[in-house]
């Protein structure tokens, strides 16, 4: 699960943010995801989007259920909760966001399966981002949806039953609250306001 950091959330704004910052929004209560991962310092992280400017007006790019993997203005993405903003060292964003930009259509993973043609939210990041010689930013991890008492929460078994698949425990994948702990990505605080161009 790897080592809980203990950051200062220092407010920061639009103008502070660099293409390909990972913008990690903060749930307002319990859900299934929350269940079973936190994020840095415990946070409450059940989603994932990588702010790109386009023409200038600051874009997130997303994957959600039911829509895909759309481009949504940052003026609506931050109306949703509180964002802590993660920057990736050492990588190469000019590809990076050519691959993100590449999977804008593509469905929903409601599998969470990392062996078909749709994304999640943190499988968007986790596929698309790497380095200068076309490797991998952030290595796959075995997925777990056990929560802190070793069950998998009903809300899991649940949806897994009304798709007609097993929980796929321990098999490899992401999760937001995870990709905010990694080593390579540096907090920079939290995005208090938004600087209309």
């Amino acid at each position: 699960m790897g080592i809980t950091q203990l950051i200062l959330l220092v407010a920061i704004t639009t103008g502070d943010l660099h293409d390909g910052d990972l913008l990690f929004l903060q749930s307002t209560g319990d859900n299934a995801i929350t269940a079973v991962t936190t994020g840095v310092d415990s946070l409450p992280i059940d989603h994932v989007a990588v702010f790109h400017p386009m023409g200038g007006t600051p874009m997130v790019v997303e994957a959600l259920p039911g829509v895909g993997v759309t481009v949504t203005p940052l003026s609506s993405f931050v109306t949703q909760g509180m964002i802590v903003v993660g920057r990736v060292g050492e990588y190469d964003v000019n590809r990076s966001i050519e691959r993100v930009l590449r999977c804008v259509g593509l469905e929903y993973d409601q599998y969470y399966d990392a062996g078909n043609d749709a994304v999640y939210c943190s499988e968007l990041v986790q596929q698309c981002y790497v380095d200068f010689d076309d490797n991998p930013v952030f290595e796959p991890i075995p997925m777990t949806f056990r929560d802190r008492s070793g069950n998998i929460p009903l809300s899991w078994v649940k949806h897994y039953a009304a798709i007609g698949r097993a929980v796929p425990e321990g098999e490899p994948g992401s999760n937001p609250g995870e990709l905010s702990r990694r080593s390579n990505v540096s907090i920079i605080g939290l995005l208090e306001s938004i600087d209309l161009p």
